[in-house]
Order: C-alpha cells, then sequence, then structure tokens
C-alpha cells in the first residue's frame, strides 16, 4: 500500500504541475478562460485566476509531502466544483484547463472522475510519511514539467512566428493583424460570426471549408481578409478542429483559444466611451 500511495500522489504531482504551468504560460488565456463561465464579476477574473494558481501550487506541495487529509479533499472539492462548472458550460468533450496541452483537455468530466477516484483511494490507503526521497521526486518532477512547459511554449512560439510569416506572404499585408482560424465544422461558429460583425479592427480569417461555402463568407466578412485554408499548405497539419486567434502582444505573437471572449473585449474597449480629462 505504501508504494500504490506513493504512484497516487505522485501522479497527482505530474498532473497539477502541468496544470499549474500550463496556466502560468498561458495567463491570459486562463483568464479569459474563468471570464467565459460569466460566475465571476468581471473586476474579480484576474484575481481569481491568480487563487486558483496559488491553490493549484499548494495542492502539488502538499502532495509532495504527504500532507493527506487536507490535500485530498481539498483537491476532491475542486475537481467536483471544476465539473459542474464544465457541466454547466456543457464543455464536456474538450476543455481549456490545460493550456494547450490537448490530450489532457479531451472529456474532462471522465478526467476528472478518475482522479477524484485515485484521490479517494489514497484518503483511505494512506499509511506512511513521505520520505526525504520521496520528497526529492516529488520536487524534481515538479522542476521538470515546469522545464517541459517552458520548452514547449519556446518550440511553439518559434512555429507560431513561421505561421505568421507565411501568411503575411500570402496577403502581401505587413501589417501585425489579428489571425483568427476557423471551422466551418465548428458548433460554436454562429456566435463567432454574430461577434465578427462588431470586431473593431480588420483581421485575416484561415477559413477551412469548402470553397463554395468560403465565396459565401467572403462577401458576408467583406471587412476582414477571408482566406482558404488549403491555399496555406506550407503551415503543415494545423488543428482547424478548435478555433484560436493570433495576436500581437508586447511585441510577441501569442494564440488565444478563448476567441469568443477576447473578440467580445475588444469589442467592449472599442466601444467603451472616452472622456476627457
Amino acid at each position: 500500500m505504501h508504494y500504490v500511495s506513493f504512484a497516487i500522489d505522485w501522479i497527482m504531482v505530474i498532473v497539477f504541475s502541468l496544470s499549474f504551468f500550463s496556466k502560468l504560460f498561458t495567463f491570459d488565456n486562463f483568464i479569459l478562460h474563468i471570464r467565459s463561465y460569466k460566475i465571476v464579476p468581471s473586476k474579480w477574473v484576474a484575481y481569481s485566476a491568480t487563487i486558483i494558481l496559488i491553490i493549484e501550487m499548494l495542492i502539488v506541495l502538499g502532495f509532495a509531502v504527504g500532507d493527506v487529509v487536507l490535500t485530498n479533499m481539498t483537491t476532491i472539492l475542486l475537481l467536483v466544483a471544476f465539473s459542474v462548472m464544465l457541466k454547466l458550460k456543457k464543455e464536456t468533450d474538450d476543455c481549456g484547463c490545460f493550456g494547450d496541452i490537448s490530450w489532457l483537455n479531451r472529456l474532462p468530466l471522465l478526467r476528472n472522475a478518475i482522479l477524484i477516484f485515485l484521490v479517494a483511494i489514497d484518503l483511505f490507503i494512506h499509511t506512511r510519511e513521505f520520505m526525504f526521497g520521496q520528497n526529492i521526486i516529488a520536487i524534481c518532477t515538479f522542476l521538470g514539467v515546469g522545464a517541459y512547459i517552458l520548452v514547449k511554449a519556446v518550440v511553439d512560439r518559434k512555429r507560431l512566428e513561421k505561421w505568421v510569416l507565411e501568411i503575411k506572404r500570402f496577403t502581401g499585408d505587413n501589417q501585425s493583424r489579428t489571425i483568427i482560424f476557423l471551422d466551418y465544422n465548428q458548433p460554436n461558429l454562429k456566435e463567432i460570426e454574430r461577434v465578427l460583425l462588431d470586431y473593431p479592427t480588420q483581421a485575416i480569417i484561415i477559413l477551412k471549408g469548402p470553397a463554395w461555402l468560403i465565396k459565401i463568407k467572403e462577401a458576408a466578412w467583406k471587412q476582414h481578409i477571408v482566406i482558404d485554408s488549403s491555399c496555406l499548405k506550407k503551415l503543415g497539419k494545423l488543428d482547424y478542429q478548435k478555433p484560436k486567434i493570433v495576436v500581437r502582444q508586447n511585441r510577441k505573437w501569442k494564440i488565444i483559444s478563448e476567441v469568443t471572449e477576447y473578440m467580445k473585449d475588444q469589442a467592449e474597449k472599442k466601444s467603451e466611451p472616452v472622456y476627457p480629462i
């Protein structure tokens, strides 16, 4: 039972380290993700995101040092709360809980149920104190996950810069425009279309779909630059299943997965009245 309990704790250290670092490195996206649930008032969203990160960090620490009752109960409550919110948002097939680590975002309710089951088992079979060697393994795991996410972020950024360069070559437009990747099969395409009408700046839309549909969308979105994704084969195998926005912030290109929330946020900022001082 000693080794089973340690194995469960080690799995939890890995999972929550991945969750912590993926949110930390895509913090702006995480804020938009929380905002999309429409539970927390807008002015408290950033604070809520920070609190969640702190809780996840404490959970990692708790599993690392073997603080069973408090850590396990907190983890179960957190996973249950997340599951309820996912159900309310109808986000049962995919979520943004782990940033752009897609394999951990799939089937979130099933994933959370498995994690709750493991944590509950650990709560009942835990009969040991953490040894120094096990503490070192947990700390090295945490640091290793952080290094992995950092390297992945650097590689992804370089790939993103290549995408942007190829799109600029194709359009002949050197301005730093927002780039939106869409698939005509996306369930929330109609909602994105409504937001596009109020989007304050001209965007480049890379649309995957039949040629006749793209022609229709070119006419409907005439204020934007619409490109057939099949014309950009040099981008390689790009996942269009989930919409994404590429924006330039602080002289760096970033991917935003919460497309609707980001576009609404930009439209609201643009429409806010400016009062003279």
